[in-house]
């Protein structure tokens, strides 16, 4: 690739995730989430020597919910029904983790843009990254807070990465409404 000439590193859309959806709410993000007895989070899922054992495999994003009210989840087309655009259910009032490993080719900077409804945590190689999504992004929870539905002016994540081997992991957080999580890569050498 020409010097700092950005390229793709995944898509919208893309496949090879694995994830845990029906996670319970933590307590640490302010927003309001009904209690609900669900599976608590695993100590380390972002961490990058962490087994995801249990862990549905090879998902496709986006992941997400149907909801007439959001036209990034679904669609009415005429008199044939609901379209969704996501690929993978997520359940409101709940939280998702995804992990995806991916390699690049280069060093440089790379720019996540992730489209949530509602907050996320984003790690990069087992750091929490969230504090690069600003606006947004509110230091008293360690969450990028996301009002309203997803869509595409993402919060966009940017780190600097050298070649090799890395681990995406984010916490989709949800409080009502409709679900939707997904991401883009791209890379500046």
């Amino acid at each position: 690739a020409a010097a700092g000439v950005p390229m793709n590193v995944f898509n919208y859309g893309a496949g090879g995730y694995s994830y845990l959806a029906n996670v319970a709410f933590d307590g640490i993000n302010p927003r309001p989430t009904p209690t609900v007895e669900l599976t608590p989070a695993p100590a380390n899922w972002f961490m990058p020597l962490f087994s995801p054992v249990g862990w549905s495999a090879s998902a496709t994003a986006a992941f997400g919910s149907r909801y007439l009210g959001c036209s990034i989840n679904t669609t009415q087309v005429g008199d044939g029904g609901p379209v969704d655009h996501f690929a993978t259910g997520w359940p409101p009032f709940t939280d998702i983790l995804v992990r995806k490993s991916f390699t690049t080719a280069y060093t440089g900077t790379l720019t996540l843009s992730v489209r949530i409804d509602n907050d996320a945590q984003v790690y990069l190689d087992g750091v929490n990254i969230t504090a690069s999504g600003a606006p947004g992004y509110d230091a008293a929870s360690g969450w990028l807070l996301h009002d309203g539905c997803a869509d595409s002016n993402s919060p966009v994540f940017t780190v600097p990465v050298s070649a090799g081997n890395h681990l995406l992991a984010i916490r989709g957080h949800d409080y009502g409404g409709a679900t939707y999580l997904d991401v883009k890569a791209d890379l500046a050498p």
